[in-house]
């Protein structure tokens, strides 16, 4: 009785995400006016949608259907579902607070740099789109996962594709990917939604499986990567394999008994990220800094605070990954026993944090010098567009890249597959520009690398071959 009523629960979940995701789109966007029935309906989607594309209610969900599934007690159930629902909105607060203390730095690379150029981020070009394809990024949200969730329900027990999707922010950022390669060929509506769908549920299934040889052995083969990161962190553990040498481990550096308070990591990013703005803001100018940037405060004090503040942001993150990791694990066992026989987590970049904290530094350092790199490179050779340099890339790309290759490589794969990583980062968009077609809608100034823009590239050529255009 209670496995057909956890079953029942399961698919009205899943059912709700549907209707919540395009229902409400379709209605706010095809019809002039509303009867009250229609605005009820859209109220209530619109809740649904946001409830369910938010990742603590998601992956909360999913934690407590776990929990049910095994038949484990309401008490059990309650405190697991508000104890994931915590440990993530932890991370969210230290990523939150690692943002706002990088994201100054964008301003002092085109203060320093004189930069004018495209800005490339996933979730903000995707929401920007929302205004001009919603309904079909809508629907290809939440009916590419449902079928990526039925490819899993078939391949789980017998081919490597048995990992769920479980990072909505990705999710989002590759369905509006998706719907703008589309538009750019005048492919829009239910014939979007239905092919958008497919190519959703492709890439939900195939990129965590894809990465998961390189992502198993650092998780001890609990669970993978499910994000957009996943194509270069693939790219990164070959090469990092085949070019490194995993005998030099940067975990295992020893430091002088005088400084071993660097194994710290907090303490070791503070002190790394000090000089980085201290530079910058020197060549940016103090009265720049203070009139831009500080709100009247010192510049010096300004730069030391900011640094502190990121290396909070990583005991923040870190805190977070242990709470919500302590908690899926377990809950995530009635899902592979019960309802999706086999199946494995693909989560979100932070949870391989906590396993290689100095290699996640030393990755963000390399992965600074790289992008800068890129940056005055393009300027140089004078590329259709300069790709802007992205703190928020430098940072978490810069960290999973730097643990994947030290993992496989030690120091030298480390130094070599985020160097890759990041001048690849830069120079995708350049390569994925005309397949997304932004221009089209002014959306010139925005772009997007990682992996939408390889899968950019890889549909736009597909729907080039299949429609000879």
């Amino acid at each position: 009785m209670l496995k057909t009523k956890t079953i029942k629960l399961y698919y009205i979940v899943l059912a709700l995400l549907v209707l919540a995701t395009y229902t409400k789109i379709a209605y706010a966007s095809k019809l002039p006016s509303q009867p009250t029935s229609l605005m009820q309906l859209e109220w209530l989607t619109s809740f649904l949608l946001d409830l369910l594309r938010t990742p603590a209610f998601m992956i909360s969900l999913i934690a407590a259907i776990g929990l049910v599934a095994i038949k484990r007690p309401a008490s059990e159930i309650l405190s697991s579902f508000f104890k994931v629902f915590l440990g993530i909105v932890i991370i969210m607060a230290g990523a939150t607070t690692i943002v706002n203390a990088v994201v100054p730095l964008n301003d002092l690379f085109v203060k320093v740099g004189g930069f004018k150029g495209v800005y490339t981020w996933e979730e903000p070009t995707a929401a920007a789109a929302m205004q001009y394809l919603g309904f079909e990024i809508g629907s290809i949200f939440g009916i590419g996962f449902l079928l990526h969730l039925v490819i899993i329900w078939f391949t789980a027990r017998r081919t490597p594709f048995k990992y769920v999707f479980l990072t909505g922010h990705t999710m989002f950022g590759m369905a509006g990917m998706i719907a703008l390669v589309l538009n750019n060929y005048d492919i829009r509506g239910w014939n979007a939604v239905l092919i958008g769908s497919v190519m959703q549920a492709f890439y939900l299934t195939v990129a965590p499986a894809m990465v998961a040889p390189f992502i198993m052995p650092i998780t001890n083969n609990q669970w993978t990567l499910g994000h957009n990161q996943d194509f270069w962190l693939t790219v990164s553990g070959l090469v990092a394999k085949y070019l490194g040498n995993p005998k030099q481990d940067v975990e295992q550096m020893k430091f002088p008994k005088g400084l071993e308070f660097l194994k710290v990591p907090s303490i070791l990013t503070a002190i790394i990220m000090l000089p980085i703005f201290f530079i910058f803001s020197l060549l940016a100018g103090p009265s720049y800094v203070e009139a831009k940037l500080t709100g009247g405060t010192n510049w010096l004090v300004w730069i030391f605070v900011q640094s502190v503040m990121m290396g909070a942001g990583i005991e923040i993150l870190l805190l977070g990954v242990r709470m919500f990791i302590g908690e899926i694990i377990p809950a995530f066992r009635g899902i592979s026993e019960k309802l999706l026989p086999g199946a494995m987590m693909g989560l979100d970049c932070p949870t391989i944090y906590p396993f290689a904290p100095t290699a996640l530094m030393f990755g963000v350092v390399v992965m600074l010098i790289a992008v800068l790199a890129s940056t005055f490179i393009q300027m140089i050779i004078k590329t259709p567009f300069v790709v802007l340099p992205n703190a928020i890339y430098i940072f978490f790309v810069g960290a999973s890249t730097g643990i994947v290759g030290n993992k496989f490589g030690g120091l030298r794969g480390l130094i070599i597959t985020t160097l890759l990583s990041g001048f690849a980062y830069m120079f995708v968009p350049l390569l994925s520009a005309q397949f997304l077609g932004l221009e089209k809608l002014g959306m010139q100034a925005l772009g997007m690398s990682a992996d939408n823009g390889v899968w950019a590239i890889f549909y736009g050529l597909l729907l080039k071959v299949l429609l000879g255009k």
